[in-house]
């Protein structure tokens, strides 16, 4: 069972260029056969459909792959190359620069020892140029130029300078549209291939890697944030496909933001499963709730140039639909239990801790399930036959067999086919996806992305906030000195107050991630081991606060405290 995987993350724009030898990417291949743990630079964490891929559809197709192992263990990590994550941040500019102040053609191949005085032409073309930084220690030794190359050789990029015998990049001046200030900075050299382009040609014709051909699979929510995909071996694309489409046609979807938001569902992190049977699920139609409300309509005002100068506020009242369980499930407290004592055995015996939410993910659905004692509330109110429940249970024999309610909104399948079949009820495609779901013996899985925690600020005294919650306040410049007192409060203290210090030292604490580069475990352990240092020092001695290093501990609390 998989727990999660190191993969590969690389820029389209190097995959573009790859055919070419110094672009050409690859895993690295070392003598035994295993890829360079460097290349590994990204974390797919355990997901269902990591799980389903090793577990079911890979093994059908490893005999196949030429003797490529696509999963396997990479140091103390595991590690697979069945995925690769593609990002879009770079374009291809005429010139590259290749390091030390190397600039070729993007599409040439080029060894610097055919430099002849800092530049290389063919056939009155500028295929490549050194040129110095002055900014640039590594460069001090730079050759003069004995036979400077003509203006119009060097063309818009760059430029001989006299004075230091030496060629440069252009500089540009532009005007700073704030200030209104002149400013010089380095040209910039076009683009010849754009990131839409690069990523067109991508998504349509793939790429290989070592001999395995890659196709787009999946983005996810976080990831089109980003805009980064994943791309997976061809040979296990179809049946993971089949798996994550639910037997929809996902071509014939005019929303094709819904229908890749909703395949994806399934490449969530999760923390463990619970297995939950198709008797055990009812269905009840979503409530909705219409209102109206007086806001605030921001337009755009008046615009020069095409930018805007002005915004404009106008109070008007709106009316407005609120699903009111919207994606929210109810869970009887059975289904808790076993999963509570799951994670206690996962934690290595220790106390079963109850929980009371379980953010839940499976194909095509998404809910959040709070802990209830529905079947007691069953019997509290002679519920005693499913003729009596509001909702609709396809396989439930009984009413003891309901174990999870769930609305509309949390099955996602129902949304979508909806847009293919017309005058589709909730019954009809309720059913539907449960038998689809339930045709694989993995389809009872469902995923646990999340669930309740303690707040962990302060031991447990205090929460973070986020910009989502305070976006809902309508509030002024009094409310904000208002809200941010007590953490204002909290900092002036840590900072002032030795004891204060030590005992938020001693409280808080840095979660060491395990799939983190060695950068980060680095900061992670100069962390800990400064936040301990000071809580023993001022433990040893009340003059601590005179050193140095007290000081320094204290003007960065926020970033060295967590």
């Amino acid at each position: 069972m998989t727990s999660g995987y190191k993969i590969c993350s690389v820029d389209g724009s190097r995959l573009y260029k790859s055919e070419m030898p110094e672009y050409k990417y690859s895993f690295s291949l070392l003598k035994n056969k295993r890829p360079n743990r460097e290349m590994f630079d990204a974390v797919l964490g355990d997901n269902l459909d990591l799980r389903y891929l090793e577990d079911k559809v890979y093994p059908r197709y490893k005999d196949k792959m030429k003797g490529k192992n696509l999963f396997f263990k990479n140091g103390k990590y595991k590690s697979t190359v069945a995925l690769i994550n593609v990002t879009f941040n770079y374009s291809i500019r005429k010139f590259d620069h290749r390091g030390k102040g190397l600039y070729v053609c993007s599409d040439r191949s080029f060894d610097r020892k055919l430099l002849d005085d800092h530049v290389y032409t063919e056939n009155g073309e500028l295929v490549a140029i050194e040129v110095i930084d002055p900014n640039r220690r590594d460069l001090t030794n730079y050759e003069p130029v004995k036979e400077p190359i003509e203006g119009k050789t060097l063309g818009e990029y760059f430029i001989y300078d006299p004075e230091t015998m030496a060629y440069r990049l252009k500089k540009d001046e532009k005007t700073d549209r704030i200030t209104g200030k002149k400013k010089t900075g380095e040209s910039k050299i076009k683009a010849t291939v754009s990131k839409e382009k690069i990523r067109n040609t991508l998504y349509r014709d793939g790429f290989t890697v070592d001999g395995i051909r890659y196709k787009r699979y999946k983005r996810s929510a976080g990831s089109s944030r980003d805009g980064s995909c994943l791309f997976i071996a061809e040979p296990l694309y179809d049946d993971m496909m089949k798996w994550s489409r639910c037997e929809i046609d996902g071509d014939a979807i005019r929303d094709q933001a819904s229908w890749q938001a909703y395949i994806s569902l399934t490449l969530s992190d999760i923390v463990d499963t619970l297995d939950i049977p198709k008797s055990a699920i009812m269905i009840i139609p979503d409530a909705k709730v219409n209102g109206t409300d007086e806001v605030i309509n921001i337009t755009r005002g008046e615009s020069k140039n095409g930018e805007t100068v002005s915004l404009r506020g106008v109070r008007e009242t709106v009316t407005y639909e609120n699903k009111i369980w919207d994606g929210e499930a109810l869970l009887d407290e059975s289904v808790f239990e076993e999963f509570d004592r799951k994670l206690a055995e996962k934690e290595n015996g220790s106390t079963v801790k109850k929980h009371g939410m379980l953010l839940l993910r499976n194909r095509m659905f998404k809910t959040c399930a709070f802990r209830t004692r529905l079947q007691k509330y069953f019997r509290d109110n002679d519920i005693d036959d499913l003729s009596k429940l509001g909702g609709y249970a396809p396989y439930a024999k009984t009413v003891e067999d309901i174990k999870l309610v769930v609305t509309e909104s949390s099955v996602k399948y129902i949304k979508l086919l909806g847009m293919l079949e017309q005058g589709l009820s909730i019954k009809e495609g309720f059913k539907k996806w449960l038998d689809v779901i339930y045709k694989s013996p993995s389809g009872k899985t469902f995923g646990v992305v999340k669930y309740d925690k303690a707040t962990g600020p302060m031991n447990n005294q205090c929460v973070y906030t986020n910009y989502q919650l305070i976006n809902t306040l309508d509030i002024n410049r009094e409310g904000i000195n208002l809200l941010l007192r007590d953490s204002l409060d909290l900092l002036h203290k840590v900072q002032m107050d030795p004891l204060y210090l030590r005992y938020y030292t001693q409280i808080s604490a840095i979660v060491e991630n395990e799939y983190a580069d060695e950068e980060e475990r680095e900061i992670e352990v100069t962390g800990n081991a400064r936040r301990e240092l000071i809580s023993e020092l001022l433990g040893l001695s009340d003059l601590a606060f005179k050193l140095q290093i007290y000081k320094d501990y204290t003007l960065n609390v926020e970033q060295q405290g967590r």
